[in-house]
């Protein structure tokens, strides 16, 4: 018997991800998610057959669930898709070494730092061995490291890894969007250890290629974030809560619903208040607050600590 390759309905590559970008723009994450479950069940492979179509569906769905702090979700959908090219595609293949990559990431946002450091040195030995050391993925994979080693605490080695991965972006010609990113992250680096002139420096060199490339998404929104935080450290608070107001937008369109949004408007909340604006701060920490118990709990640590700062900006805005 011949065996069948996908079930009967089918769509090119091109249509299903210019109706998901259609979906993002809306930004109504209940169709996004209805949409990205109808195509995976459409596009199901039967007979134990394969297409890159349904193993896009499968990655952009745990995507939407990382980007959503379903955090649980996103690491089961990212482990099917790995075993997907592992079975089919094989292990010595970039696809393999890139869905590691986005495992690792998943893993590192739940705080399962045991099984992102098992994945994201396997996604760089395995990208290493693939595409090598000098190609845009294996710099994508080492900066996401990079800003792994920096959260568990060792920023000189963060630092050194943030600089190869910039290195390996640049000679690979890697998109300016790609070098952009990478060199943002390094500012974050420098403003965490009070080098806040070579930060701002970078941020800006960020931003204007980010800017030339006419790109304004979720990376170019970190950039701006980063920025409003060595400005805020600069007490420049006024222009901070400028750079933090254009990234929340962003934000807010792409990602509401996520952790990331949560920590930003936190950020933007704090700002605020030390710019004397008390009743932006409170609205600002609100959402924060709302989307951490959600993601959390209202027991958590992060949802007490937002809770503490709503509750003294509420105080203070109504004392005025």
């Amino acid at each position: 018997m011949e065996q069948c390759d996908v079930n009967n309905m089918s769509m090119k590559p091109e249509d299903f991800f210019s109706q998901l970008d259609a979906l993002y723009e809306k930004g109504n994450t209940e169709e996004i998610d209805s949409y990205l479950q109808r195509q995976r069940t459409a596009h199901q492979p039967c007979c134990g057959g394969f297409n890159a179509l349904f193993l896009a569906i499968v990655t952009e769905q745990g995507n939407f669930y990382r980007n959503t702090s379903r955090f649980a979700a996103a690491v089961e959908t990212y482990e099917y898709a790995s075993r997907l090219i592992l079975t089919h595609l094989g292990m010595e293949t970039a696809e393999y070494g890139s869905s590691l990559n986005n495992l690792a990431g998943a893993c590192r946002l739940m705080g399962d730092t045991e099984n992102a450091l098992r994945y994201f040195r396997e996604s760089l030995a395995v990208l290493a061995r693939t595409v090598g050391k000098q190609s845009d993925l294996y710099a994508n994979t080492l900066n996401n490291f990079a800003l792994f080693t920096f959260e568990q605490g060792d920023g000189a080695e963060a630092a050194k890894l943030m600089e190869e991965a910039l290195a390996a972006a640049k000679t690979s010609g890697a998109l300016s969007e790609d070098i952009a990113t990478a060199q943002a992250n390094l500012a974050a680096v420098y403003r965490q250890t009070g080098e806040h002139g070579r930060a701002e420096e970078n941020l800006q060199e960020a931003l204007a290629l980010f800017e030339q490339a006419g790109t304004k998404d979720v990376r170019y929104a970190s950039a701006l974030a980063n920025l409003a935080a060595t400005l805020a450290a600069r007490e420049n608070y006024e222009d901070a809560v400028s750079a933090y107001a254009r990234a929340e937008a962003i934000l807010a369109r792409d990602m509401p619903n996520s952790v990331e949004y949560a920590m930003l408007c936190q950020n933007l909340g704090y700002a605020c208040a030390k710019a004397g604006d008390y009743e932006k701060a409170a609205a600002h920490l609100q959402t924060a607050y709302d989307i951490l118990c959600k993601a959390y709990g209202e027991a958590s640590e992060k949802a007490a600590a937002a809770r503490g700062m709503l509750d003294a900006f509420l105080e203070k805005s109504a004392a005025k």
